[in-house]
């Protein structure tokens, strides 16, 4: 329980600290917490993005459609910034369960079931990551083709950063489906695999197109 209560403040801790904590011999922030954080960084970039353009004379047309984007990007950066701190509780609780005792045939029924649950939750909370990555680089398309000239290199890294977040998630989902049996779960797991990664890759590369072309101008 002590792991957890650690885990339950990476979020907020300051960057350096989070940083330093990544290269520590704790499992915890590994690549899935890393993952949703790419994907919170990326969702405030374009953020950023949206609001240097509201308000500007130039890009009046689009103002409406700039906040509305803002506020969707507001939600998916504070739910992935949530999701750090779940991906490390989901990987602590993984942990309890092989704790558990296993002496007799009771208390290993119960430990399978327990680690069942487990894997569960811990393929739930990267499913999310990737689905909400994917849900910002879709808003990253429309911002990196119609934000601030003044701010075409953050929509571009905001792009990077969120397929980084997305591709970085859907490692941590595949290494968990060896431990899931046979259900909606797999099935929706199996899906996401199946057809969400060449719809990110494709967003990703029309955002850097779109800022290519635009920086060309």
């Amino acid at each position: 329980m002590v792991e957890r209560a650690k885990a339950s403040k990476l979020a907020y801790l300051p960057v350096a600290s989070f940083i330093q904590q990544t290269a520590s011999r704790a499992p915890t922030p590994g690549g899935g917490a890393v993952a949703a954080l790419n994907g919170s960084l990326g969702a405030g970039l374009l953020l950023m993005v949206c609001r240097l353009t509201v308000g500007k004379k130039k890009y009046q047309s689009v103002e409406a459609a700039m906040r509305e984007r803002g506020d969707g990007l507001m939600v998916l950066r504070d739910r992935l910034k949530e999701l750090v701190d779940e991906d490390a509780e989901a990987f602590d609780v993984v942990m309890d369960a092989y704790g558990l005792p296993k002496g007799d045939d009771a208390e290993e029924e119960a430990q399978a079931r327990a680690l069942a649950l487990a894997y569960a939750e811990a393929t739930r909370v990267p499913l999310e990551v990737m689905r909400l990555c994917l849900d910002g680089l879709e808003r990253g398309r429309d911002v990196a083709a119609e934000g601030s000239d003044n701010a075409l290199s953050d929509a571009a890294v905001a792009g990077l950063t969120l397929h980084t977040g997305f591709v970085g998630a859907a490692y941590n989902v595949r290494i968990n489906l060896p431990e899931l049996g046979s259900g909606d779960l797999r099935d929706e797991v199996e899906r996401a695999l199946a057809e969400w990664p060449a719809r990110a890759d494709a967003l990703v590369a029309k955002i850097r197109e779109t800022i290519d072309r635009r920086m060309a101008q």
